[in-house]
């Protein structure tokens, strides 16, 4: 007579779940495929973040304009408050041409369109000031005592290593030319009459910049720099 052996359920021995290999290699692809998704998705926020400010300080851009155009059509038109309306907006144009520089390269593909806005921004702000005096001119005879000059814009950056990732050129719109002031050390240094300044993250010293300086009179490249302050003379 055969003996039967009768085993409690918590003593049959446990059989293993055997996966094929394709399926642990379409797994592995998936779980990778999310990371990378994750990631495109934060750069996209953060890509869109900054295009928005800069869509932000170019509707501001757009409203400090139309001040202008209405009192050029005003006769005469009233010279000091036009002129101030117009040093509103070359700042405005100022702290977009910034702000791009600073953190528009994190949009590559909106880069380059804004700073071609800024400098169509300055070709219209250039034509409403030469209008405007012909206006005067034309049916004033003489241009107005200006009381008090509307204050002339500067651009206003700053570099450091956190935003110079990408190497990048910057040279001054029509004849004007840039003042930079840079840190070695406790050392400071300010060069005038720039027509063209280089900046980039200094490969041998990490944690410093590299800057290239192009000057009406000499050319020379200086690196280990802390930080680099630019801005119109």
């Amino acid at each position: 007579m055969p003996i039967v052996i009768k085993l409690k359920k918590s003593e049959l021995p446990e059989i293993q779940e055997t996966k094929p290999k394709w399926f642990k290699r379409w797994n592995r692809r998936i779980r990778y495929f999310r990371r990378i998704t994750y990631i495109f998705l934060l750069y996209v926020g953060l890509a869109s973040a900054v295009s928005f400010n800069s869509f932000m300080i170019e509707e501001a851009i757009q409203q400090a304009g139309f001040p202008i155009f209405v009192m050029q059509s005003i006769r005469p038109p009233p010279y000091n408050e036009t002129m101030q309306a117009i040093a509103t907006y070359e700042r405005l144009v100022d702290a977009l041409e910034s702000w791009t520089y600073a953190v528009g390269w994190l949009n590559p593909i909106a880069y380059n369109g804004y700073l071609c806005y800024v400098e169509g921004c300055r070709a219209n702000a250039a034509m409403q000031k030469v209008a405007l005096k012909l206006k005067v001119q034309q049916q004033v005879g003489v241009l107005p005592n200006v009381t008090k000059p509307p204050e002339e814009p500067h651009m206003d950056i700053t570099f450091v290593w956190e935003n110079a990732s990408q190497p990048m050129t910057l040279k001054p719109l029509g004849n004007r030319t840039f003042i930079a002031k840079y840190s070695i050390g406790t050392t400071t240094t300010v060069v005038k009459d720039i027509t063209s300044i280089f900046i980039a993250r200094d490969n041998y010293n990490p944690g410093y910049l590299f800057v290239s300086v192009t000057t009406k009179n000499s050319k020379y490249s200086v690196g280990k720099i802390q930080r680099v302050h630019i801005g119109y003379s």
